[in-house]
C-alpha cells in the first residue's frame, strides 16, 4: 500500500491509499495411513484456496466543523478477483480471474461526531455501499426421491448480476468513564 496525508486550505485533511493485495493458489494434502491390519491407505486431504487479489484507492476528507464537531466524508474504489467460484473446490489449470463474493466496487462514508458534556459523545454514519456480485439462478434441476421432489437450482456464472445498492444509518452514544484509582 502506498498513502499520502496533505493539510488542505479550510482545516481539511486528505488521505488517500492506493492498496495491491494478492495471494497465491494453495494446495497441500495429502494423508498416508495404516489400519488395524497393518495396511497402508493414502487420503487425499488436500486443502485447495483459489488465488486471491485486490486493488483499489481509498480517499479521506476530514474537518473539524466546530470546538465539538468532527466529520468525516470517505469513499473507496475496490477491485477484489479470484481464480475461482466458490462452488468449485479447485482452480481449473488455466484459471480465470472473476470477481468474489466480496467485490464492492464503491463504498461512500460520511460521519459526523459531537463531543457533548460529561465526556458523552454521539455519532452518526452514513454509507452506500454498490452491491455485491450474484450467480443468478437460470434453471432448476427436479429430482424425485422416495421424500418427494427436490428442487437445485443452476447458477448462472458469479458477477454477472449484482445485489441492489446498500445504505445503512447509524447512531451511537457513547461515554467515557475515568478511573481515579484502580487497584
Amino acid at each position: 500500500s502506498l498513502g499520502t496525508r496533505i493539510d488542505l486550505p479550510w482545516q481539511l485533511a486528505l488521505r488517500t491509499t492506493l492498496f495491491w493485495r494478492e495471494s497465491p493458489a494453495v494446495s497441500r494434502g495429502w494423508v498416508t495411513s495404516w489400519n488395524l491390519f497393518g495396511q497402508e491407505s493414502t487420503l487425499d486431504t488436500t486443502f485447495r484456496v483459489p488465488a486471491t487479489r485486490s486493488y483499489g484507492l481509498e480517499v479521506l476528507l476530514d474537518r473539524t466543523l466546530g470546538k465539538s464537531v468532527h466529520g468525516l466524508i470517505g469513499y473507496t474504489l475496490l477491485r477484489a478477483r479470484t481464480t475461482a467460484e466458490p462452488a468449485q473446490q479447485w482452480a481449473p489449470p488455466n484459471p480465470e480471474w472473476g470477481p468474489t463474493v466480496f467485490d464492492q466496487r464503491h463504498n461512500l462514508v460520511a460521519l459526523v461526531v459531537f463531543e457533548l458534556p460529561r465526556a458523552f459523545r454521539l455519532g452518526a454514519r452514513f454509507r452506500v455501499v454498490s452491491g455485491n456480485p450474484e450467480a443468478p439462478v437460470i434453471g432448476t434441476v427436479v429430482q424425485v426421491d422416495l421424500d418427494g421432489y427436490r428442487y437445485e437450482p443452476i447458477r448462472g456464472k458469479l458477477g454477472t448480476t449484482h445485489s441492489p445498492t446498500f445504505h445503512q444509518l447509524d447512531i451511537r452514544i457513547d461515554k467515557t468513564w475515568y478511573a481515579k484509582r484502580f487497584l
